[in-house]
């Protein structure tokens, strides 16, 4: 009879250790996920942002219009990404510049023109030699990433390359 007492008393407890530990261990578990995501969006933005700059280098420099033709180039290989209803334009150019032909260490860049209704996604940078500097940059502005603990702004994935045309 002592044994059936104490197995009486003692049926909640499996409950209560699950309620607690259940706790812990989904919140746990949400900031795996939460911090893996914001990981996963901004490798994929450096892997289209160095993939759209590949793509624009089989443009002949030669070529009429040629900023257009990098601009197009570019565009198109961002629209085909996966969530690019998320990805917004708007990066500044290299070394903080604004909008417009800037000056940075004897680099002119130049912002590529906006395509399809949608922003522009990067630079081109002219030294006066031969070649140019293309700076892809992506922004995943609209993306629904939860905010992140310790962050005082919503983490916003962004991916860039820089390459040589």
């Amino acid at each position: 009879m002592a044994v059936h007492s104490i197995t009486k008393k003692q049926q909640g407890a499996v409950a209560i250790e699950f309620a607690v530990l259940s706790v812990l261990f989904f919140a746990l578990l949400y900031a795996i996920a939460a911090y893996a995501l914001s990981f996963f969006f901004t490798l994929s933005l450096n892997h289209l942002s160095a993939e759209a700059a590949r793509s624009a280098i089989r443009i002949d420099p030669a070529a009429e219009n040629y900023q257009e033709a990098v601009s197009k180039r570019v565009t198109a290989t961002i629209a085909n990404f996966w969530s690019s209803s998320w990805i917004d334009g708007g990066c500044s150019a290299p070394a903080g510049n604004g909008e417009g032909s800037e000056e940075s260490g004897g680099l002119i860049w130049t912002p590529l023109l906006a395509m399809d209704g949608k922003p522009s996604f990067g630079y081109l940078g002219s030294d006066g030699t031969p070649g140019q500097l293309l700076h892809v940059c992506i922004r995943m502005g609209k993306a629904p990433l939860p905010r992140l603990p310790g962050m005082a702004e919503r983490f916003i994935p962004q991916g860039t390359a820089v390459t040589r045309l």
